[in-house]
């Protein structure tokens, strides 16, 4: 059996060899950024209707605040609202049909024997199906299943790519959310089986969201929102006054999706290791306030940390720790803008190079929202995540821990041309310095009709000091989409 030292000096050898300490210029990304920013003015007066008044643009952003002032709608009212809508019918089908492509312009030519990454890197047929079914006394079930088929791979030559990234990324079929959920008492809910719950205030960084795994594989390619992965889950809520007390019990244990061995998202040199099955309950606790101009979420959980580490046990293995976590959220509405904070404490981390200790970390997030031009919105959020008794041995490989890493996340988004034509643009970077690495990406997405739309769009990535990003500022990558909705 190998030793712990040769191990994981193989380990440091084998990602130094893969990735190097890409030579990392924080200014390309603020560049890039500013750029976007300088020409978004130009976007927003070719792109805007000129047939909208200002009265319909000044009623468009106060919908927009009014939403948020709202908040989460009770779920028991949008049940009855939908059998209002339906009458007599018992179930809803719908779904989609997208034929996705994409295309690497950085990459160079490999050294023999290597995979080639350059050129096509996409042409994905993906489905989506979705039941509803409305039951007696109110009660409603959802049921979901999606896959994909990817024929790149097929067209560039399976032999080239690894066993573990063509299992992961090749084709896929799954069944995806399957819930049951309905009133017990007039003020208490209850909502059992794969879900999505979502914790916190921000749209692109997660702080308090930490009930649903995310589907990396595509890194940067789309957003939080439809990212997350549902998990088995029993759902009580309490509703009193402008309260809202959830209690969950998580019946299954799933983390996040990461690229495979052989992606180029991947800079490890050889297989991932064994993934332990970790043991003990999850449970969690949220308590949600809406009142006039802003609310407030307070959570509780004993859950375990998506991000796994580390362990050596006849050979080297990763774990998933098992946390203590305590935050909170809030939006504050002023006007025309929304801010936000998010704050959470997370006990019982656990680290290879110090495997007999468990430490603190503290997560922070303030961001700002402005919604001050019809239809157009743009945030800036700013997170900190902060290692209690932080030890240097923590820098060392394979922990490649730090003890402030900083996110920024910058969006815009804007709907123009009676709503049919979506500008988005994200740019989510690490670093205090924006030094970590991070990506850029914007599209544009038409509305040929109801139901088929047709989106385009770049992204670029860079490379930085974060263990997970040294090596992927050669993936830049130009999108086309087509999607059917029925």
């Amino acid at each position: 059996m190998p030793s712990k030292h040769k191990t994981t000096k193989q380990l440091s050898r084998n990602i130094k060899q893969k990735t190097g300490i890409a030579q990392s210029y924080p200014w390309y990304p603020l560049l890039r950024i500013l750029i976007f920013l300088f020409f978004l003015p130009i976007f927003s007066l070719i792109l805007q209707d000129p047939a909208l008044s200002k009265e319909i643009e000044r009623e468009n952003s106060e919908s927009e605040l009014e939403s948020i002032l709202e908040g989460f709608d009770d779920e028991s009212s949008e049940i009855i609202d939908r059998h209002k809508l339906i009458k007599e019918r018992v179930w809803d089908f719908s779904g989609f049909l997208t034929l996705g492509s994409s295309y690497n312009y950085s990459h160079k030519a490999p050294l023999p024997g290597k995979t080639d990454y350059r050129g096509l890197s996409r042409l994905r047929i993906k489905f989506f199906l979705g039941l509803d079914l409305f039951l007696p006394f109110q009660w409603k079930s959802k049921i979901t299943g999606d896959g994909f088929y990817d024929f790149a791979y097929q067209i560039k030559g399976r032999s080239q790519f690894t066993k573990e990234l063509l299992d992961q990324q090749e084709k896929e079929f799954k069944l995806g959310e399957g819930y049951v959920q309905g009133n017990l008492f007039s003020n208490l809910d209850l909502k059992i089986g794969r879900q999505m719950v979502v914790w916190g205030k921000s749209d692109n960084i997660r702080i308090t969201d930490i009930l649903n795994p995310l589907d990396n594989r595509d890194p940067g390619m789309v957003d939080i929102e439809n990212l997350r992965l549902p998990v088995a889950m029993s759902m009580l809520n309490y509703y009193l006054g402008s309260w809202d007390l959830s209690v969950i019990l998580i019946l299954e244990k799933r983390f996040d999706k990461n690229p495979a061995f052989g992606s180029d998202f991947n800079s490890l040199s050889f297989p991932t290791p064994e993934e332990k099955k970790p043991d003990g309950t999850e449970y969690a606790v949220a308590l949600n306030g809406i009142f006039s101009g802003w609310d407030i979420a307070i959570y509780g959980a004993r859950v375990f940390e998506n991000k796994p580490h580390f362990v050596m046990e006849n050979g080297l293995k990763l774990n998933h720790s098992q946390l203590w976590m305590g935050g909170f959220a809030t939006n504050l509405v002023y006007n025309n803008f929304l801010f936000k904070t998010e704050g959470a404490w997370f006990y019982g981390l656990k680290f290879f190079n110090l495997p007999s200790k468990k430490k603190s970390r503290y997560d922070a997030l303030v961001g700002i929202e402005f919604q001050g031009f019809a239809n157009q919105v743009i945030s800036f959020e700013l997170a900190n995540q902060h290692i209690l008794k932080f030890k240097n041995v923590l820098k060392k490989m394979p922990d490649f821990a730090k003890e402030n890493e900083f996110q920024t996340a910058i969006r815009y988004s804007g709907d123009f041309k009676h709503d049919r034509l979506h500008l988005l643009f994200l740019a989510s970077i690490f670093g205090i310095k924006f030094d970590g690495g991070g990506f850029q990406r914007i599209s544009l997405e038409y509305d040929l009709y109801d139901s088929l739309s047709i989106t385009c769009g770049v992204i670029n990535y860079d490379s930085g000091n974060l263990a997970l990003l040294r090596n992927i500022g050669n993936n830049d990558r130009a999108f086309f989409d087509i999607k059917y909705s029925f």
